[in-house]
């Protein structure tokens, strides 16, 4: 499977994880702890485990706990985020991303973005502006708050992204070793007593296995034969598909804006991929 399609399918898996969040009505941090233990049982499974050792690699052994715990953070971070401001403002805050990982690249690598990843980049910022307009013409003290939130997870979620790439290792294990790091860590941050039902359980399993797991999974091993910087574009999808889904499932407004800066969001896609 191509790189870029990789990243563009994790993008879109992504894109739905507000959703089901929303609907699973479970508080933010318990939500993300689960996730995150089904997440790595799920490839404590599907993955052969004599693939699953590190041996003699203490180096990269280190990277992967660290990136485990930048990823707890990064999602406890946005799933607060999202549950106390709107989906538009958390994303557009977090979708800074791009920014930062350009500035943390030339430090660690010399990969520099040419001129068709700049023009991308700008056209996704551009698109995901429009998109987001409407929510941010009003803020309360809430949205501050979730959108400093957001804007903290963007530099954490960003140093993953350097850190992976610091490491020769499959993306399916550095998935799993972070994901089990990142379950660690969040235990004394967490109320195990609350009460979860059976279609609450469902919806855990859901985001646990679907948008953590196999997304994740996606989206390291596609940036490992994509450029960075393009790989970085592509993630704009995410608010693409959050944006149409919001649409049909909560009869969320659909304005112009939305429908111009999403075709602008799909024009940077293209961009990356044809170039």
């Amino acid at each position: 499977m191509n790189g870029y399609f990789k990243i563009l399918l994790a993008a879109c898996i992504w894109g739905t994880l507000g959703i089901f969040a929303r609907w699973s009505g479970i508080p933010a941090n318990e939500l993300v702890f689960y996730k995150t233990f089904v997440a790595s049982i799920s490839l404590l499974i599907l993955l052969p485990r004599e693939k699953l050792l590190i041996a003699n690699r203490l180096r990269a052994f280190i990277i992967i706990i660290l990136a485990g715990i930048l990823y707890a953070i990064t999602a406890i971070l946005f799933m607060n985020s999202i549950y106390i401001t709107t989906m538009s403002n958390a994303l557009f805050a977090f979708y800074i991303k791009p920014i930062i990982v350009a500035l943390l690249l030339p430090i660690f690598f010399r990969e520099k973005p040419n001129i068709w990843s700049i023009l991308a980049t700008l056209v996704s910022l551009i698109g995901l502006g429009l998109i987001l307009t409407p929510s941010i013409i009003e803020f309360s003290f809430s949205d501050i708050r979730g959108v400093l939130l957001a804007l903290f997870s963007a530099i954490t979620s960003s140093s993953i992204v350097v850190l992976v790439k610091l490491i020769d290792i499959p993306s399916p294990i550095i998935t799993y070793y972070a994901m089990i790091a990142a379950t660690l860590l969040m235990i004394p941050f967490i109320d195990l007593d609350t009460n979860i039902n059976l279609i609450q359980v469902g919806f855990i399993i859901i985001i646990g296995f679907i948008h953590t797991a196999i997304p994740y999974i996606l989206y390291f091993s596609g940036l490992r034969s994509a450029k960075t910087s393009h790989g970085i574009t592509l993630t704009y999808f995410d608010p693409v598909v959050a944006s149409f889904a919001g649409v049909l499932l909560f009869q969320e407004p659909f304005s112009i804006l939305t429908l111009i800066g999403s075709c602008l969001i799909i024009i940077s896609g293209a961009l990356i991929i044809s170039h």
